[in-house]
């Protein structure tokens, strides 16, 4: 769960760390292809901060927000339902 908070109070910097947890944890593969994905979202908001760091267009505005916002709630829910579904396969089943 605590996990879960590391892309937000980062503000989306440390995006792709629950991803890369949970995939040396479980060794699943939704693990490193979420932990791919959050890795090229950070570096995608990195390269258009650095390419429109003194333009004012709006959008470019909108694409930071629209990644920085990826950033965090992306990994987040990612975490937060990968927890979800490795609890319910480890429940036993009542017959």
């Amino acid at each position: 769960m605590l996990l879960s908070l590391v892309p937000v109070l980062s503000l989306g910097l440390l995006c792709a760390v629950p991803s890369l947890v949970i995939a040396v944890r479980q060794r699943s593969w939704a693990g490193w292809a979420g932990f791919g994905c959050f890795t090229a979202v950070t570096i995608a908001w990195v390269i258009n901060t650095e390419f429109h760091k003194f333009d004012s267009s709006a959008w470019a505005s909108v694409a930071n927000v629209l990644l920085l916002l990826l950033a965090t709630v992306g990994p987040m829910l990612h975490c937060l339902l990968t927890r979800t579904a490795t609890k319910q396969s480890h429940q036993p089943e009542a017959n």
